[in-house]
């Protein structure tokens, strides 16, 4: 890829590995516009796959906490250079009032103009940790927006699951009243075939069947009692 020479270059920079990332940030100087910009930024990350947004994002971050302690370290060197030609403008100014030698005063400034060279490098630093500030901001409100429709989304699943566990209740109650009702209706039907079997065969012939299949006459009333009881405990967890 080639140098980053405007922003567009600049967010594609951001999508190679860390180190190539670094050196192409360290190397441009590039001017954003904070609305557009940043809204082409916010389309560019939103496009990316998965993977290529946490590695933009990570860049991001890792740039930014790179930039971050470097200006500070740098402002405080600034600070403590300023402070020390401050304190010697006096004493140079009362040496020229004394002599016409206007050696210390070149090499004064000289060191002033060093120090107005670092502070030029330092506000483009600066700018450029505002730069990645805004970016990682436009990445946070678009990851913040797509969790909000994930949310949404799953609001959608959960009136679709209370609906589906609606539906299923419903379909409880309703085998909850059918069952008792079979169960009766079995129950007469069984009754009025003993009956019939009783009037058919007599009583001598009825009460030598009724010896014989005694287990299952008391074993069928004892399954059902047990299947009703079975589902009204399922019913209840």
């Amino acid at each position: 890829m080639k140098k980053p020479e405007n922003f567009i270059d600049f967010c594609e920079s951001l999508a190679l590995p860390y180190s190539q990332a670094k050196q192409y940030f360290n190397d441009v100087i590039i001017k954003i516009d904070i609305y557009n910009d940043s809204a082409y930024f916010y389309d560019y990350f939103g496009n990316l796959e998965s993977k290529k947004q946490d590695t933009v994002y990570n860049n991001l971050v890792r740039l930014y906490d790179v930039t971050k302690e470097s200006c500070e370290a740098s402002m405080k060197t600034f600070k403590q250079q300023t402070d020390s030609l401050y304190g010697q403008k006096r004493e140079i100014i009362s040496r020229l009032n004394k002599n016409d030698d206007f050696n210390e005063l070149d090499s004064f400034m000289e060191k002033i103009t060093k120090i107005m060279n670092d502070y030029n490098a330092e506000y483009n630093k600066s700018y450029k940790l505002s730069i990645l500030n805004q970016l990682l901001n436009t990445a946070d409100n678009y990851r913040r927006k797509k969790e909000s429709v994930d949310l949404l989304t799953c609001e959608e699943k959960c009136k679709n699951s209370k609906s589906n566990q609606d539906t299923l209740d419903s379909k409880l109650k309703t085998i909850k009243i059918i069952i008792p009702i079979f169960s009766s209706m079995l129950s007469i039907f069984f009754c009025l075939g003993i009956l019939y079997i009783y009037l058919k065969m007599g009583k001598t012939m009825f009460m030598q069947l009724f010896e014989d299949y005694i287990i299952v006459v008391f074993i069928f009333p004892m399954i059902s009692s047990l299947v009703y009881h079975i589902y009204n405990k399922y019913k209840n967890i």
